[in-house]
């Protein structure tokens, strides 16, 4: 709450989480903003503006991304089971629900994102995008395809519906303004880039 210069503990309450619950993903539903939801292995963590809200169990998979949606009560994640080579997996939980599996194939997802409360998108290891729409249905439609890159994709930003970035492995940058077809863009380095931000159309950072 100072603006990055100083920083206190914010402890999960007792019996929420332990050592190993290492957080993998963070993410908050507008700036300021009254919540912040947290994921990783074994639990999702909820902060509400005045006290830590909620705890919400998943079993055995790996939460590697969440996407509160702003304005609803909805919150997305992605992931994998713990196994090797494990499945991705997308959930969804409501305001009045538990976490529901809403996919699964082969993959891992790394990173979510939904430009409104129905249509969202998915990057996960292998290339593999995962585009998402109806997402308020009970049985939301599911699509999967593969980038112009066969890299592990890590991060995905949409700016809109039409216009958004997406980075990986070995410097791996894709951009869409149709929200269905991506192209590549130059990074100039092959190292991992790791997440993506945009503030307006013209104006975005990377960090790998």
């Amino acid at each position: 709450t100072y603006g990055g210069t100083s920083w206190i503990p914010a402890p999960p309450n007792p019996g929420w989480a332990a050592p190993g619950d290492c957080c993998l993903s963070v993410s908050t539903r507008a700036l300021p903003s009254p919540e912040a939801w947290l994921a990783g292995p074994v639990r999702a963590l909820r902060y509400g503006a005045t006290s830590n809200s909620g705890a919400y169990s998943y079993g055995a998979v790996v939460l590697n991304a969440v996407f509160p949606i702003p304005g609803t009560g909805t919150t997305w994640y992605g992931g994998s089971t713990m196994a090797v080579g494990g499945s991705l997996r997308l959930y969804r939980k409501t305001s009045s629900s538990t976490l529901t599996v809403i996919f699964f194939t082969g993959g891992v997802v790394r990173g979510i994102c939904f430009a409104n409360e129905s249509e969202g998108w998915a990057v996960a290891t292998g290339g593999n995008l995962v585009h998402i729409t109806n997402g308020t249905a009970a049985q939301p439609t599911i699509k999967v395809s593969s980038a112009p890159t066969s890299s592990n994709l890590d991060s995905i930003f949409m700016i809109d519906e039409k216009t958004g970035w997406i980075v990986g492995d070995r410097g791996t940058i894709l951009r869409t303004t149709t929200g269905t077809s991506w192209a590549t863009r130059s990074s100039g380095t092959v190292n991992r880039l790791r997440d993506v931000a945009f503030r307006d159309l013209d104006h975005g950072v990377i960090v790998g």
